[in-house]
């Protein structure tokens, strides 16, 4: 199920409003109002409302309270907090060690982009000598 993009963006058809509504109210607790608008491609004032009609629709609409129970899955599946359990356990050496091992990982990572941007440089001017 898609909770938005491009056809739930366009599309005002009850389903997609519904999972529009259970996606701004399940990310309520990690994001402002103005965030969660612009992922989903409305306003502000949309996803106040949508917060307004949350209580009611997940009492008495099922096929609501099925959306905002699928929306909370994948929230878990971004929240962070859900995730530091598996850091609480390491001492401050592991983490150290982590630590050294990543930003050696993001350098090995820079020198590739570095190398294909200069790749992609070397291929406009290339192309650009073919076109003129």
């Amino acid at each position: 199920m898609m909770y938005f993009g491009d056809q739930a963006k366009a599309s005002r058809h009850r389903e997609n409003v519904m999972e529009r509504q259970a996606f701004a109210n399940a990310f309520i607790k990690r994001a402002k109002t103005v965030d969660i608008a612009a992922v989903i491609g409305r306003n502000h004032a949309t996803v106040v409302h949508y917060r307004k009609n949350h209580s009611s629709d997940i009492k008495y609409n099922e096929e609501y309270q099925r959306a905002f129970e699928r929306a909370l899955m994948v929230y878990e599946q971004y929240n962070e907090k859900a995730n530091e359990g598996e850091f609480l356990s390491f001492d401050i050496p592991q983490l150290l060690r982590l630590t050294k091992d990543l930003k050696n990982r993001i350098q090995k990572q820079e020198v590739v982009i570095y190398d294909q941007q200069k790749e992609i440089d070397r291929l406009k001017t290339a192309i650009a000598s073919l076109t003129v």
